[in-house]
């Protein structure tokens, strides 16, 4: 078995966000909370930009700014593809 097919898938369920306050922020504080508490275990693979931001119905600008934050802290690894 390859890594690939070991990879948690990650479940978006239980984000909620505030559309009166900022998306991306809301957004990264949830991520971050689910990193640090162990939700979102090592070896999770995120869902692309577009996908993460269909499902929360939001714009793909306000994931890829919360995922550019959480990669600038190192909470997580990027990849292309």
């Amino acid at each position: 078995m390859t890594s690939e097919s070991l990879s948690l898938t990650f479940n978006p369920a239980g984000i909620e966000l505030d559309r009166r306050q900022g998306l991306s922020r809301q957004l990264y504080q949830a991520l971050r909370t689910r990193v640090l508490d162990g939700r979102l275990a090592s070896g999770t693979r995120l869902p692309a930009s577009r996908d993460l931001a269909a499902a929360l119905a939001i714009s793909r600008n306000s994931v890829v700014r919360a995922y550019d934050q959480l990669y600038a802290e190192g909470f997580i690894e990027g990849r292309v593809g």
